[in-house]
């Protein structure tokens, strides 16, 4: 407590700027007054004085005024214990802090901020501490100014003084934690009034400040309040207003669920339902159906993720459940059958509300129960078969306008999709498969009452009831022909038209959609996969390429569509022989091959090199589409399938040098990111596991299954062989990776052991380290082969080097030669002299060459009338002539002298 002293020096502190517009002469006489030994004796002096100093203030406060201010209501608190007339000054008092602050300069001191924030201090003290009616209404109506914030503007008779911002005073007041004051307050409180007043400034603090907002929150606001709520009709309306207003600033945060746990135990959920009962009987203004929709919407979130128990034993749930098939199964029994909706906004609102409720009551299975009594699924058939078969007429209670109704429509098929594959019992009672497949019909019948959005949520609900994998529900559908129709949906123009215009996304979900549903109706039955047939192997086909060629277009979604495709051959295409011979002939492979080589995710990848496994497995032929592909550059499949194996090598850091060969023997497979872990509860081996979503054991099955490819000449074919040694020792690697990993599987079981300590016996111990030895040397084996690999394309580059570089020594030779020729036939043409002696070397050299007789006896070869059937030859055998040749046996023939003679002769 301050003396008389320290508040005029507390008074005259500061320059002597900061104390005009105020006279501190006035606090000090109150605070004399206050505290003199007589001041129970002249309560009228007290009065007047403090009617002086408060006509020092008539439009505010000056911040250096609020301390002395401060130990004056200090000093009134304590005084109007003795006597309740000081209750009034404190309350006028209380008043003036309503009133703007003033600034004495542009910026505030830290020691002036201490005077605001201590505003909000004050009058939480004299909520928590003073407990007259009128005080604290005083400082629920201050607050009520404070909070809500004034106008910014200059004082009248002092132009330099500047008010306080709102935002600065609030920010002061949640430095003051003014709001837990005010709860605490009002856990004591009995009056109306001063109830009304403390929610409206708990109304202004939620709409104002986040920070007082959370901190009421922390300090269980929602669950004081709404016990109290049905006080009257206005504490109801303003409670309400105050648990939405939270919500909503909790919801920016992503935390309502403080705030509805808080709600969710039984006092507060039965007090919530009788407030629901109470508005829907009362006067049906605008007004209370505006609050009957709120506490309708605190009622739906709160059932959202309150317990099971407290929710039935209260009957809400079944409240809200009667409400939500109020106007399409209206029946005599059920407690909300005096009510009657309109067409107007708030009746369309609270619909809107009632028809989300069923999929937030799907978290146990008492809550399930309870929307199959209720036949909650019924009166949503209703809603979406209004305009399909005359069977299924629907009359409504409500005549909906017809956009009202295509909301109300889409929303009801939206809950469909989320309960449908809970209530598989009830949609086969209510055909819900059926009604669902004419709804598609009928917008591809060119029904303009079905938008996009209404196809959206049909496709979904048919989604998730495929997807529940109930046999009876995909036994309904694929017996209402829903195979065909969703090959048909896939080609139909209308779809085809969403791709190209402005709701391209639209056309991404839906063939997803559709795609998923065709995957979970054909999978594992041959029969589904025969009605599937060509025209379902052309209408994917064309999606894949649809979807590949627009993916500019469609953006990164489009992945979903080709993943989903591809489940979709997995699916529906393999495992049927027919299927697959016409997925083959329509260039299928060669579409799986081009995704893979396209690159993208890596999922994407996964998922076409498991396709074209399973083709493998199942369709030998296959194989041979497999070898015919050529990808960009001409690249083969083999070398894609290298490329894909390094690839994925390189992201799990595995132990190989820059050609490829590896070099850990003991762990030849596993990379640098996969650490060797001990056995966990899994029945696998990590070393098992870890194959699951790697490429590298479908590469291995698709290269065994290449291998089975024989040519003609009963040899690997030629795009098995004929690839580049990287690729040869990538290949080598590939052909041991089921060895290798068999050698990872026993390091493995060598670890476990060792790790719990066990001791085998002899034999086990022998067979552990046998099965150590053969790893090693098949890792050995496989690296010597690498080694060899690559010496041997070593070697070959050596000797077509070689035989390149004699090449060139032959062409340059080639090159002299011509050249030297070139110089002889020009110096011929240029000079007699040299063309002399070419030519007499010449006729030298034809001599050298030609055949001169030499001694001996010779006979004549060309005899008249002598016919010859056989090749000439120098020496020729001839049988003799008759006696009256002209010529005789022993004659000897002398060469003739004459000129034909001597040209036969030249000849040889």
């Amino acid at each position: 407590m301050q003396s008389p002293d320290q508040l005029a020096n507390l008074c005259n502190a500061g320059p002597e700027g900061d104390r005009k517009g105020w006279n501190p002469g006035a606090v000090v006489k109150v605070m004399n007054l206050l505290m003199s030994q007589q001041a129970s004796d002249m309560p009228d002096r007290i009065t007047r004085a403090v009617d002086e100093m408060l006509a020092e203030f008539p439009q505010g406060l000056v911040i250096s005024a609020l301390a002395p201010l401060f130990a004056v209501t200090e000093q009134l608190l304590l005084r109007s214990r003795e006597n309740e007339g000081y209750l009034s000054l404190i309350c006028r008092v209380v008043e003036l802090l309503g009133l703007p602050l003033w600034k004495e300069r542009e910026t505030i001191s830290a020691d002036h901020w201490e005077f605001v924030v201590q505003v909000g201090s004050v009058l939480g003290c004299l909520l928590k501490e003073c407990h007259q009616p009128r005080v604290r209404l005083a400082v629920c109506r201050a607050l009520g100014v404070i909070i809500p914030g004034r106008a910014e503007r200059r004082c009248a008779h002092q132009f330099r003084f500047k008010a306080l911002s709102c935002d600065e005073y609030l920010l002061a007041l949640e430095e003051s934690s003014i709001g837990e004051s005010l709860m605490e307050a009002m856990r004591g409180v009995e009056e109306e009034g001063l109830y009304m007043e403390m929610l409206k400034v708990l109304l202004a603090l939620c709409y104002r400040s986040e920070r007082n907002c959370r901190n009421m929150v922390d300090a269980e606001l929602p669950h004081v309040i709404t016990q109290r709520m049905l006080w009257t009709d206005d504490v109801l309306f303003v409670t309400a207003e105050v648990l939405i207003q939270m919500m909503v600033t909790f919801s920016s945060a992503d935390q309502p669920e403080s705030i509805l746990k808080q709600l969710a135990c039984r006092p507060c959920v039965s007090t919530l339902r009788a407030a629901l009962h109470h508005q829907l009987r009362s006067v049906q203004s605008v007004v209370n159906r505006q609050l009957r929709n709120d506490i309708l919407t605190l009622s739906v979130s709160v059932a959202r993720l309150c317990p099971p128990v407290p929710l039935v034993e209260t009957g809400l749930a079944a409240d809200l459940l009667h409400l939500a098939v109020h106007t399409e199964l209206k029946s005599e029994r059920s407690p909300f059958s005096y009510l009657q909706l309109l067409t107007s906004s708030e009746d369309f609102e609270m619909k809107k509300l009632l028809l989300v409720l069923p999929a937030l009551l799907l978290r146990t299975t008492v809550t399930i129960s309870m929307l199959s009594e209720h036949q909650v699924m019924l009166s949503l058939l209703m809603l979406i078969s209004r305009d399909l078969r005359p069977s299924f007429a629907y009359n409504s209670a409500v005549s909906w306008t017809e956009p009202q109704f295509r909301e109300l429509q889409l929303l009801a098929l939206r809950t469909l999709a989320a309960i449908i594959a809970s209530l598989p019992e009830d949609a086969l009672q209510y055909r819900a498969g059926t009604r669902l497949l004419l709804y598609l019909t009928s917008y591809l019948d060119g029904s303009p009452l079905v938008t996009v959005d209404h196809l959206q949520a049909c496709m979904q609900a048919l989604h998730n009831a495929a997807a529940s994998g109930e046999p009876a529900l995909l036994a309904d559908l694929a017996d209402q022909d829903a195979v065909s129709l969703m090959t048909t949906f896939l080609r139909h123009p209308r779809v085809l038209a969403l791709a190209a215009g402005p709701q391209r996304m639209a056309y991404v979900a839906l063939a997803t959609e559709c795609l998923a549903i065709l995957s979970f109706l054909c999978d594992e039955d041959p029969h589904r996969k025969s009605l599937f047939g060509s025209r379902g192997v052309d209408a994917l086909l064309s999606t894949l390429l649809e979807t590949t060629r627009q993916r500019c277009r469609l953006g990164p979604r489009h992945y979903t569509v080709i993943v989903n495709a591809m489940d979709a051959v997995w699916s529906c295409v393999t495992g049927c022989a027919s299927n697959e011979n016409e997925f083959l002939m329509r260039g299928g492979c060669d579409t799986l091959l081009d995704l893979t080589d396209a690159g993208g995710l890596g999922l994407l990848k996964l998922q076409t090199l498991g396709c074209l496994l399973r083709l493998c497995d199942t369709c030998p032929a296959a194989a041979k589409f497999i070898l015919r592909w050529r990808g960009s550059g001409g690249r083969t499949c083999v070398q894609l399938l290298m490329a894909l194996w390094r690839q994925e090598e390189d992201a799990l850091g595995c132990h190989t040098d820059a050609d490829g060969i590896i070099t850990d023997l003991e762990q030849p497979l596993r990379g640098a990111l996969q650490p060797l872990e001990p056995f966990s509860a899994a029945p696998e081996p990590v070393a098992v596991a870890e194959m699951v979503g790697k490429m590298r054991p479908k590469i291995f099955g698709i290269i065994e299954h290449l291998k089975q490819v024989r040519g003609d000449d009963g040899l690997f074919v030629r795009e098995l062989t004929d690839i580049d040694v990287r690729d040869q020792v990538t290949m080598a690697l590939v052909e041991s990776y089921l060895d290798l990993k068999e050698g990872e599987v026993c390091a493995e079981l060598r670890a476990q052991v060792a790790s719990q300590g066990v001791k085998p016996v002899l034999a086990d111990r022998l067979m552990l380290d046998d099965l150590r030895v053969i790893g090693r040397e098949k890792s050995q084996y496989a690296q010597s082969l690498q080694t060899d690999l690559r010496s041997a394309a070593l070697r070959r580059h050596v000797a077509d080097e070689r035989q390149f570089f004699e090449r060139l020594k032959r062409l340059e030779m080639q090159e002299l030669l011509a050249i030297r020729r070139v110089s002889e036939y020009i110096a011929r043409t240029s000079c007699h002299r040299v063309l002399a002696q070419a030519k007499r070397r010449q006729e030298q050299e034809v001599q050298d060459t030609t055949c001169q007789p030499g001694p001996g006896k010779y006979y004549r070869t060309l005899q008249r009338s002598t016919n010859v059937t056989v090749f000439s030859a120098r020496h020729l055998d001839i049988q003799l002539t008759p006696r009256d040749n002209k010529f005789d046996d022993d004659e000897p023939l002398t060469p003739d002298t004459d000129s034909d003679s001597t040209q036969n002769l030249s000849r040889f």
